[in-house]
């Protein structure tokens, strides 16, 4: 009977939910699924709110706060109408509140439920018509429980000096920044400004194309992603890097990687990444060659185990 218990999918699955530290209904009538409650409708599925829209470039700000274990920025989204509408949808987690959003200088209003902001724009915009729209927001990001499974914001602090990160795979990139949050829906490419109180490094994706010293005392790091991403693989990071790197060479060219690690662990990372270049030969004789070269590969020290960025 105990063994009969302990073998079912129900125990299971509870038991796995419980080891990521979610405590989330089940659903008996589907397998032991989660139960789909009415927000993750309204973030999962294909409304004709998203679908009338294309995505094809994020201008993201994050400004890092890691006294107060908060965040506020921006992000300009550029769009095309793929059919005529008034309304679009876009994500963001219900914690934050939005400013504002403009559109052609005027500002719009929208209306939430859940983690849907639906803005309305007052009037018809054609189909195959280029857009964009500029939203304010600030909030208190979810701190994350069990990092990665269970996601969101990780605020490490050892001698005075914080360690950030963030990880949303599960949890949708809509935790922490506002989006088109649907996988069938990725940018072109992509802008990632990250200010950090100075003395720190702001790490995210792509090529650091900048850092610029502000007047505030935080520091801009500006990142480019010149090829189409998942939300939920924008990522950054906030800590005491140092970078060194090392170029990969194949038939067709090279390419740059890059690792960001603590001084402390530099010479440990020396001699753990130096199989880096082996791995990926094996990987391109057998997988194809690297899809993202004018990227370039990235690894970084991170307060928690890490994610597929």
């Amino acid at each position: 009977m105990l063994m009969d218990i302990m073998t079912s999918k129900e125990y299971l699955v509870k038991k796995y939910l419980k080891d990521l530290g979610n405590n989330v209904p089940l659903d008996s009538s589907r397998d032991y699924r989660p139960v789909i409650e009415p927000e993750d409708t309204i973030r999962g599925a294909l409304r004709k709110e998203r679908s009338c829209y294309d995505v094809y470039f994020y201008d993201l700000t994050v400004k890092i706060f890691p006294e107060t274990k908060s965040i506020e920025g921006s992000n300009r989204i550029y769009f095309k109408t793929t059919e005529p509408t008034k309304t679009i949808q876009i994500d963001l987690f219900p914690q934050y509140n939005i400013t504002s959003i403009v559109w052609k200088n005027k500002n719009l209003n929208f209306t939430r439920k859940y983690g849907g902001v639906f803005i309305d724009f007052g009037e018809l915009l054609p189909a195959d018509n280029n857009e964009d729209i500029f939203i304010e927001y600030n909030g208190v990001p979810r701190v994350a429980p069990k990092p990665p499974w269970n996601g969101g914001f990780v605020w490490e602090k050892e001698k005075n000096r914080y360690s950030v990160g963030v990880a949303c795979e599960h949890l949708g990139a809509s935790s922490w920044w506002p989006c088109k949050d649907h996988l069938s829906d990725k940018p072109d490419s992509m802008r990632i400004n990250l200010l950090v109180p100075s003395g720190y490094r702001g790490i995210s994706n792509g090529n650091l194309r900048s850092e610029t010293p502000k007047n505030d005392g935080f520091t801009d790091f500006e990142w480019f992603v010149s090829y189409p991403i998942n939300s939920y693989n924008v990522t950054v990071y906030m800590g005491d890097y140092v970078n060194f790197n090392e170029q990969f060479t194949n038939t067709n060219g090279s390419y740059q990687i890059d690792y960001y690690v603590t001084p402390k662990n530099l010479e440990k990372a020396k001699k753990y990444y130096a199989q880096t270049k082996d791995i990926l030969t094996v990987f391109e004789k057998n997988f194809g060659e690297y899809p993202f070269k004018r990227d370039g590969v990235g690894m970084v020290e991170a307060p928690f185990e890490g994610m597929e960025h």
